[in-house]
């Protein structure tokens, strides 16, 4: 047995001629290439099937809307905490257009709101005198859009097999 590697002869057939390079040239280049690794592996693999860049894509869509929901609102065992800031401050940017867990009756610029209302876009033709709502109003009173962004939050995590409490 000779100090050569096991892999010689592995590309090629022959020194003399042949097909591929000779053994000396196939044991460089598989020294030369990179070392195999588990997660690149599996990356370039989930990589190459389109079902699995759609899920990808939607699901870094849901990420960041929840990520810029809004502010904080959460039940908790003293009751609701709702740290929604005020009409007009400066905050954080967020998606959401009212608080999720308030209603809307009785808050300046939604007279005329209705129960059930329908979406309602002053871009689509809506009259300018009714209140805007992406998504309609539920039967509360409440943001349906606003709801539906805040229902991320809840959602995503469970995508992933995990939960936040």
């Amino acid at each position: 047995m000779t100090g050569e590697p096991i892999v010689e002869g592995a590309l090629g057939t022959s020194p003399s001629g042949g097909f591929g390079p000779g053994p000396p040239a196939a044991a460089e280049t598989l020294l030369a290439a990179r070392p195999a690794s588990l997660w690149r592996d599996t990356l370039a693999n989930i990589l190459r099937q389109r079902s699995a860049i759609v899920g990808l894509v939607i699901l870094s869509f849901l990420v960041l809307v929840a990520l810029f929901a809004g502010p904080n609102v959460s039940t908790t065992s003293a009751g609701l905490v709702d740290e929604w800031p005020p009409t007009g401050s400066p905050s954080f940017p967020h998606i959401a257009t009212n608080d999720p867990t308030l209603p809307l009756l009785g808050k300046p610029g939604e007279e005329g709101l209705e129960r059930r209302a329908p979406p309602c876009l002053h871009a689509f033709g809506c009259p300018a005198d009714k209140p805007e709502h992406i998504f309609g109003v539920d039967g509360n009173f409440r943001d349906l859009f606003s709801r539906v962004v805040y229902g991320t939050r809840v959602s995503v995590p469970r995508v992933g097999g995990w939960t936040t409490s």
